[in-house]
């Protein structure tokens, strides 16, 4: 699946830059004035790495983010405002998700 999301971002990445490179007059590569899939593969490498790298980037923030709400949802739960059941289901989803 991470795979797939990766080959899809890197096609997006280079669909755009040539659209909207042509949009702005830039010139770019004849070699890369082409569909993804038909790339130089030493492009197209390059093109799946960088995308690589958002998605980590991306994997990275939601993790953090995941692990603040936990943080702020374990505050409520210690302050007793929400029932042994709910500390229960969030204990769930915490564990579930580390």
């Amino acid at each position: 699946m991470k795979k797939e999301i990766q080959y899809k971002i890197a096609k997006l990445m280079h669909d755009e830059y040539e659209d909207y490179s042509r949009k702005v007059g830039w010139k770019t590569q004849k070699k890369c004035q082409t569909l993804f899939d038909e790339l130089p593969p030493a492009n197209k490498e390059v093109m799946l790495w960088v995308a690589g790298s958002i998605l980590k980037f991306i994997e990275e923030a939601k993790k953090e983010q995941m692990d603040k709400i936990c943080a702020d949802l374990l505050k409520i739960a210690d302050a007793g405002e929400i029932e042994d059941m709910r500390r229960e289901v969030l204990a769930y989803f915490i564990k579930k998700n580390n």
